[in-house]
């Protein structure tokens, strides 16, 4: 009589493996995104942080107090240069602004047509009403998601 061993022989083993290979492969390229979106995410948030601190930076150093000028009413869609107090640019939004995206203070936009900017400007006397203060909000977001929202304090 003859004696059968029992198990897997070689070859249905490397047949197994192989095909728990392809499948994993199939299932992780479905979960993990592609290089490609994954280098372009932190360029993207990078862009969308330094188009906020240079919209911050750029109400914070306008005047405190109310300025006299043309008015241009709410929202501002004006060149942000005619700006001259803080408080001008309540209400700012590109989206509003510029159907080509976010404009530099020129009025171009330069390849930034898929951010949009928004600020709000609030007056905030940090709970102590003696003082003269206002909050700046900033908001970017990328037309392929994800938002930055930076926050200044401004005392009168």
């Amino acid at each position: 009589m003859r004696w059968r061993e029992k198990g897997f022989s070689l070859i249905e083993a490397i047949v197994v493996v192989v095909v728990l290979a392809v499948g994993l492969t199939a299932l992780l390229r479905v979960v993990t995104p592609s290089s490609s979106e994954t280098h372009a995410d932190p360029l993207i948030r990078k862009q969308m942080v330094a188009i906020a601190e240079s919209l911050l930076e750029e109400v914070m150093v306008r005047s405190f107090t109310a300025v006299p000028g043309p008015t241009l009413g709410n929202p501002h869609c004006g060149v942000r240069a005619q700006f001259n107090d803080v408080f001008d640019f309540n209400g700012y939004d590109t989206d509003l602004c510029s159907p080509m995206g976010y404009p530099l203070p020129d009025g171009s936009n330069a390849g930034l047509g898929e951010y949009r900017a928004r600020i709000t400007v609030n007056n905030d006397s940090w709970g102590n009403p003696a003082v003269n203060g206002a909050r700046v909000v900033v908001r970017i977001n990328h037309a392929r998601g994800g938002e930055v929202v930076l926050v200044g304090y401004r005392a009168g």
